[in-house]
């Protein structure tokens, strides 16, 4: 189990939610700076992404989010 940098409590994984339009998934990271789309707003075509993975202190509550 991963070690809280501020406290040394224990960390539990989790997620961050990302809702959208209709939509809900874990949050996402994008590689680059954003580029304009007229068609969904924002340009994702060949852009690295990665998923989001919280930890969470369970003694001070500190978050840390990682993109594996």
């Amino acid at each position: 189990m991963a070690e809280c940098g501020k406290c040394g409590g224990a960390q539990e994984t989790g997620f961050t939610l990302d809702e959208g339009y209709g939509t809900r998934g874990p949050a996402q990271w994008f590689a680059g700076e954003p580029q304009r789309s007229i068609w969904t707003g924002t340009r994702m075509r060949g852009v690295t992404k990665r998923r989001i993975v919280s930890m969470r202190c369970t003694r001070c509550g500190f978050i840390e989010n990682y993109a594996k």
